[in-house]
């Protein structure tokens, strides 16, 4: 069997979506001998070259989605734009001149159904952020597109955070069982580097409406002088504070590197309902100590390092509004606390083996095996 992966970004330009697709790749060719080949849109002429990534062929096609191709407001409001016709349209040529058999996307999934639906193979839609953080009962078209998916026999796997969402809705649940709960397959083990003592970093992108800078420069603001906050990624605002070391974007190898050797991991949870941040898996794959700031009372985070030996959740409200002094004092006590800890990857494997590579893509081969039977 022949299956593709779709993603958006491609081979250099790897985001958080494309990372989990690539690591779904490797495991399905590596570990069940599938055919795998990577489908997405090109970003720019720098990869004209760009045709493999780790023994998997790459196929884009015309990056038109993005593309100011409107007719008029009318339209853009009622339907797709014309790029996703011409998307629609290379999407069946590659399907069928590459022989795929079915189709996993990683990428946005209402953009996936209107670009895969002529296509007549199955689909797995593996969903990882709510719907543009659009809530159902507000937005009747999109609750449709994605009846529509599960009318169709296909299979969704959706966040721990969505799945009890949709097991309540009277209209999903008739379809319940094609709805599987799944994490982030990211906790994978990093290679050991020195720490580089009082180090301090984020990596990922600070979006004005999702996790605002002011807080990353904020937390800066009230750790101990001995330390400093690396920041590694993009963001909305220019990050020029003298107490952050701004790196700027990097390769997800050199990430990578950056939080094996950093003595600890600043994680700033989302504003956004029932949305986790995959970096935060990344983390934990470290087993480094993990300073979190969370912005809702029901984040995620929460969640997930509830059982997590070496970590400090900081409400955001607290750390920008509250008594500094206090803070102050709060970090610097953790930080002494916790240097030079650190959990083995086997323990945190032991407390986090749903997000493994392994565990998830047993899940992803078993459901590929009820939509093809």
């Amino acid at each position: 069997m022949k299956i593709g992966i779709f993603t958006y970004r491609q081979y250099p330009f790897i985001s958080a979506n494309t990372s989990i697709g690539y690591i779904i790749a490797n495991e399905l060719k590596n570990n069940f001998n599938y055919d795998v080949e990577l489908i997405g849109y090109k970003q720019d002429d720098s990869q004209s070259e760009v045709i493999q990534y780790n023994g998997m062929p790459i196929t884009f096609f015309n990056n038109v989605y993005y593309k100011q191709n409107y007719i008029n407001n009318w339209l853009k409001n009622n339907i797709p734009s014309l790029g996703y016709f011409q998307s629609r349209n290379d999407f069946q040529k590659i399907i069928k001149n590459k022989n795929i058999d079915l189709l996993i996307s990683v990428f946005n999934p209402i953009d996936t159904v209107f670009i895969s639906e002529k296509i007549r193979i199955p689909v797995i839609y593996y969903q990882l952020d709510p719907f543009y953080q659009h809530n159902f009962n507000d937005d009747i078209k999109l609750k449709k597109y994605f009846i529509n998916l599960l009318r169709n026999k296909n299979y969704f796997l959706t966040t721990e955070e969505l799945y009890p969402v949709y097991s309540k809705d009277p209209q999903i649940l008739p379809y319940i069982s094609q709805i599987i709960p799944i994490g982030f397959p990211k906790l994978i083990s990093v290679l050991q580097n020195t720490i580089d003592k009082n180090r301090i970093s984020y990596i990922g992108t600070l979006y004005n409406n999702i996790r605002p800078s002011n807080i990353l420069t904020s937390f800066a603001e009230q750790i101990p002088e001995n330390f400093k906050v690396t920041f590694m990624g993009s963001s909305d605002n220019e990050i020029t504070h003298t107490r952050i070391e701004n790196l700027g974007r990097r390769s997800q190898d050199e990430a990578r590197e950056l939080m094996s050797k950093s003595d600890f991991l600043l994680n700033i949870g989302n504003n956004t309902e029932l949305q986790l941040g995959s970096k935060l898996i990344d983390y934990l794959s470290t087993g480094h100590p993990i300073i979190n700031l969370y912005q809702r009372k029901d984040c995620p985070t929460l969640r997930v390092l509830n059982s997590y030996p070496y970590k400090i959740n900081i409400c955001v409200d607290e750390l920008i509004n509250g008594n500094q002094q206090k803070n102050m004092d709060i970090i610097s006590d953790f930080l002494c606390k916790y240097t030079n800890k650190q959990l083995s990857f086997s323990e945190v494997k032991k407390l986090y083996y749903q997000y493994t590579p392994a565990y998830i893509t047993n899940v992803i081969n078993d459901t590929i095996k009820k939509v093809i039977s």
